[in-house]
């Protein structure tokens, strides 16, 4: 049980950065390109200094990946066109070193890998730019759910209690007959015990509509 704590705190303590700079994106993207322009700067200089053989043009992806913090498609298709044309610079410029040809061939590896990434992020932000079209329908379904259901409570409780009244009058007049009649003719009885039935059945089938659209927002008596 601790290990799990402790490995929770960790992953936490891992993302906190990472969403530090989600929230610096929201509230400044143009900290964000400053930040990649900047990146860009120190690892295309780093590329020119070290002789070749080494690739630190890898490192254009953390920009790539950096820049697509701001939900800005078009703008990652950009930096990573720059990325690419710097690192092909790179290749022109560095000191002498290693093998020409594997200097070219590991620089190849790095663009497709920084296009890999531009496609990667590109497709995250589709699928992320799709998650909020339907969260947002989702939402507007809700609201609309809610209102018809308010206006379905409202109708329903309105022809309950504009029944009630005439429910109620029959329901006595059939009991009043009953009395009146029961001893003299048990055919009009037997009709006002029909009819007394009758009104309690649809009672309770006013009874049951009014509970069902109240469901949810407690129950509405009525008798």
């Amino acid at each position: 049980m601790r290990n799990q704590h402790v490995g929770k705190s960790s992953d936490r303590a891992f993302w906190r950065p990472w969403n530090y700079l989600r929230h610096a994106a929201q509230e400044s993207p143009t900290g964000i390109y400053a930040l990649c322009l900047v990146l860009t700067i120190i690892i295309f200089v780093v590329d020119l200094v070290l002789p070749r053989g080494a690739t630190p043009a890898m490192g254009y992806c953390a920009v790539i990946v950096l820049a697509a913090i701001v939900h800005r498609p078009r703008h990652i298709v950009a930096l990573v066109s720059l990325c690419t044309t710097l690192t092909w610079l790179g290749f022109l410029f560095e000191p002498p070193g290693g093998l020409a040809w594997m200097s070219a061939f590991a620089r190849a590896l790095v663009t497709w890998v920084l296009w890999l990434t531009a496609v990667l992020c590109w497709r995250r932000e589709l699928a992320r730019a799709m998650l909020a079209d339907k969260a947002r329908d989702l939402e507007s379904a809700g609201r609309e759910l809610i209102r018809s259901n308010a206006a379905l409570e409202r109708f329903v409780s309105v022809i309950a209690h504009d029944l009630r009244s005439p429910l109620s009058s029959i329901g006595l007049t059939a009991d009043l007959i009953t009395r009146v009649r029961a001893g003299h003719d048990g055919e009009i009885a037997e009709l006002a015990s029909s009819i007394r039935h009758g009104v309690d059945d649809l009672s309770c089938t006013l009874q049951d509509l009014l509970t069902y659209s109240r469901a949810g927002h407690g129950k509405l008596s009525f008798s």
